[in-house]
């Protein structure tokens, strides 16, 4: 979205700040095996066996020096050290959700594999988008078994206060795992706080949208989608990105009786009329770091993966090629012909360094948007 935009719906009051709390803070109590043992007590309601503390406390002590180190370092090895990080918080994070239970074993593989990435290179710079990655059973297939690929997103409800939607994602099974293909231009065109930076490099409609998410609890939901700086999508576009049952009308607009003179595509999901039930038709709704929602379109046919997920799916494919393809990595980042990418690829660096440990915090705290988190005391 353009600063234009930006400042409207901030003068719309559509822009509300959340807290900006330091997670490195927060995640420092599970740096102690003594803490984090009591926190996972707290959050399985049972004594757990000592070790899976030390473990936990030792994998997040190890992601945190990583991303200190990647934040001294060189663009020709932060990528690696952000990814080694981001691999480490996740193993903490599937720790902290097994609860140390005797059937479980922690995966000793990343989960991921790049495919045929020496042909694409030598095509040039370019390919770096069309370079693909499959899973396998490893750290990343974990990560979305015990989260269920869940997120949280801010939307707007009436009176325009906040509310949290719980949207679960796709959970790793064996078929699924065989499936399963994203390459990195795929990934990147998915996450909001990258989309701006991606249609201003590649002049490409990135695969998440801006659009004002209107929520009446059980009844209907409003979906606005705003300009960015390639214009809207057009009414066929969002049918087929989001899977619209061809009986739901959409429509374009020049305003907004809520945004007023915002051009959009608008439609509406409505439990009573709608041929799908509302509960069963939500497209992927994720927040950027001002907290607007944007939707993201779905992966293949169906499968929907969490910002967390997303981010380490990146995180491994930069990390990847500049440990194992540094000659490519370095043509990519370092001035030569070609390197038109270099906007996109800081901003995504950035995106995981930045973001990755606020996720994390609230995967292993189980706090997030919308949680009952404050109980009352009663004096009676």
């Amino acid at each position: 979205m353009n600063e234009s935009l930006l400042l409207h719906l901030a003068e719309m009051g559509l822009l509300e700040p959340v807290p900006d709390v330091d997670p490195w803070a927060q995640l420092a109590m599970y740096e102690s095996a003594e803490l984090a043992g009591r926190q996972l007590v707290a959050r399985h309601g049972v004594e757990l066996d000592s070790v899976v503390a030390e473990e936990t406390a030792a994998y997040v002590t190890q992601g945190r020096q990583y991303f200190e180190s990647a934040g001294e370092a060189g663009i020709n090895i932060r990528p690696l050290l952000l990814y080694y990080g981001v691999m480490s918080l996740c193993r903490a994070i599937v720790l902290c959700a097994s609860g140390g239970a005797k059937e479980f074993a922690l995966a000793k593989h990343h989960g991921l594999r790049a495919v045929a990435w020496d042909k694409g290179i030598s095509d040039g710079t370019a390919s770096l988008l069309d370079l693909a990655m499959t899973a396998w059973p490893g750290t990343f297939t974990q990560l979305g078994q015990v989260t269920g690929n869940t997120d949280h997103a801010l939307v707007h409800g009436v009176y325009e206060q906040r509310i949290s939607v719980r949207q679960d994602g796709t959970v790793p099974t064996d078929d699924w795992i065989k499936t399963f293909s994203l390459t990195i231009g795929e990934t990147l065109a998915r996450i909001p706080d990258l989309q701006d930076v991606y249609e201003a490099t590649l002049s490409t409609r990135a695969a998440c949208h801006p659009t004002y998410v209107r929520w009446y609890p059980g009844t209907q939901v409003d979906y606005v989608f705003l300009p960015t700086r390639l214009g809207l999508p057009t009414v066929p576009y969002v049918r087929e990105a989001f899977r619209i049952h061809a009986d739901e009308r959409i429509t374009e607009n020049d305003s907004h009786s809520w945004l007023r003179q915002v051009p959009n595509v608008e439609f509406h999901i409505n439990q009573n009329n709608s041929p799908l039930p509302l509960r069963d038709y939500v497209p992927p709704i994720r927040n950027d770091r001002r907290m607007f929602p944007y939707l993201v379109e779905p992966i293949g046919e169906d499968g929907v993966l969490s910002t967390l997920s997303t981010l380490f799916v990146l995180s491994f494919g930069l990390g990847s090629l500049a440990r194992y393809h540094p000659l490519f990595w370095k043509r990519l980042t370092g001035g030569a012909t070609g390197d038109h990418l270099v906007p996109l690829i800081h901003a995504a660096l950035e995106t995981v360094e930045w973001l990755v440990p606020k996720l994390v915090l609230r995967e292993i705290e189980q706090a997030y948007p919308g949680k009952e988190t404050y109980s009352y005391p009663y004096p009676y």
